[in-house]
């Protein structure tokens, strides 16, 4: 079985090594969490076996995410619900993070909403959407984490015998010196 052309999609890229952050409606967020990427503790970075450094293309997968598609449910460790890293076969290191649009647009719905400037900021809304989007994009930073986490440094970080299970809690402990 072959796919119909019209169903075949690309990544969309956000960021380009040496070419920088896409313009867009994501650039900002974007802009905020590689910032925060690259001055996050390097030990937390390399728990989660990920170097900013590396990353040549950060990109957003366009399509409708089904959390419950079969396929989804038993799916292997090199994905997630937030994010895919692919490896270089030759470097054996992170060079592609694939977005889920549905994780971008969840938090950016929370910076954009329509706010009186009241709620939980200072009476003066400019300040209030520079720290929601600073959020957002620490947010985005830990996601990009723990998915890299989850997906290890390449295709053999993680043996047959690495379950969630045991795997979960490792994650959590960089992610709480993340916080």
């Amino acid at each position: 079985m072959e796919p119909y052309a019209h169903e075949r999609v690309c990544p969309i890229p956000l960021y380009v090594k040496d070419v920088g952050v896409a313009p867009g409606m994501y650039k900002e967020l974007v802009e905020h969490a590689l910032a925060i990427l690259n001055q996050c503790d390097p030990d937390i970075r390399q728990q989660a076996w990920f170097d900013p450094q590396l990353v040549e293309e950060l990109a957003i997968d366009p399509r409708a995410y089904d959390f419950d598609h079969p396929p989804r449910a038993n799916a292997p460790t090199t994905t997630s619900a937030n994010g895919t890293c692919t490896a270089s076969t030759i470097a054996a290191t992170t060079r592609r993070f694939v977005l889920q649009q549905i994780t971008l647009d969840a938090m950016l719905t929370r910076v954009n909403a329509p706010t009186n400037g009241t709620i939980g900021c200072d009476a003066n809304p400019a300040p209030c959407r520079d720290e929601l989007m600073f959020e957002a994009a620490a947010v985005l930073a830990g996601t990009i984490l723990m998915a890299s986490g989850t997906t290890g440094n390449g295709p053999d970080c993680h043996n047959s015998d690495v379950t969630l299970s045991n795997l979960l809690p490792r994650i959590a402990a960089y992610r709480d010196q993340f916080l």
